[in-house]
């Protein structure tokens, strides 16, 4: 039989019995450096990475997908420069392409507009 270093149980059971509310606050501190030293040998494993990874991923798309556009506008405005560039780099060319195209060409119109104003109320 060959010893392998590192966590290799399958399954923590801890039972406790407290009489009293005195020992509560010793219990809670108990448990919290169990959990803690626990944690920190387990974050190192794949599963845990993974597993992780996988969790977040999850509550980060709940999230978006909770967000109204006033939200995630918001949280756009926030992001920096770079993190946004790269956010549109994700996005497909083609819809990229369409959409830049569909807008770039509406802000061009609203500037010409606006030109023509300006050039209509000086020639007055």
């Amino acid at each position: 039989m060959s010893e392998q270093k590192g966590t290799s149980c399958d399954k923590i059971i801890l039972e406790f019995n407290v009489y009293g509310n005195e020992f509560i606050p010793l219990l809670n501190q108990y448990l919290t450096n169990i959990l803690v030293s626990f944690t920190e040998e387990l974050s190192k494993t794949k599963t845990f990475q993974h597993k992780y990874t996988e969790y977040c991923n999850k509550l980060q798309k709940s999230i978006v997908d909770s967000m109204n556009n006033e939200e995630i506008n918001k949280i756009v405005n926030l992001l920096p420069i770079q993190i946004k560039r790269e956010l549109l780099q994700t996005l497909p060319s083609q819809y990229f392409l369409q959409f830049y195209q569909e807008h770039s060409h509406q802000d061009e119109q609203k500037l010409s507009k606006k030109l023509l104003k300006k050039e209509n109320k000086s020639s007055f």
